[in-house]
């Protein structure tokens, strides 16, 4: 995986060259990866959102998520997230949309079931929406806050630019 201040770089390009939009629903990383996909001049050009739905209330309000979902699997599930993608579709006339949930720490949340370290993450173009790439992203072992936050930034920089590929 490429470290995140080189591949920055290569998938701005390949988003102005391919002419693709993006939209970002993000939960734990708070921000951090709407930041990162915005520093180069230009992004305007294909970044449309990113949303921060750090809240299951905001996940329901802004994308729809259902509540039966969250109550179901929890936040940080791989329904969540695909629910995630479907409101950015809906909300957006974006090409490319990725959504994240998790839990990074340092301390496991009470309310939530999972593990720390558990973040679940969902890509999709808009056509092949039926079927979105879903995967835990590999957060073997947490840290600070700080570093998991990091972490998994760069781990979703990286798969954004090998799925706008394709």
């Amino acid at each position: 995986m490429h470290r995140s201040h080189s591949i920055l770089p290569l998938l701005h390009q390949a988003f102005l060259s391919n002419g693709k939009k993006l939209a970002v629903a993000e939960s734990c990383t708070g921000g951090l990866l709407s930041e990162k996909l915005t520093q180069h001049p230009g992004a305007s050009k294909y970044f449309i959102v990113g949303l921060v739905t750090y809240s299951n209330i905001s996940k329901r309000d802004f994308l729809k998520v259902s509540p039966e979902t969250i109550r179901k699997f929890g936040a940080v599930s791989q329904e969540v997230v695909i629910e995630m993608i479907h409101g950015l579709f809906s909300l957006t006339e974006a090409d490319i949309a990725l959504s994240v949930s998790g839990v990074l720490g340092p301390e496991k949340d009470a309310s939530s079931a999972k593990p720390l370290g558990t973040v679940w993450m969902a890509i999709s173009h808009r056509t092949t929406l039926s079927n979105p790439h879903t995967q835990l992203v590999p957060l073997q072992k947490p840290r600070s806050r700080i570093f998991n936050r990091n972490f998994v930034v760069r781990y979703l920089l990286q798969t954004l630019y090998d799925y706008q590929q394709t």
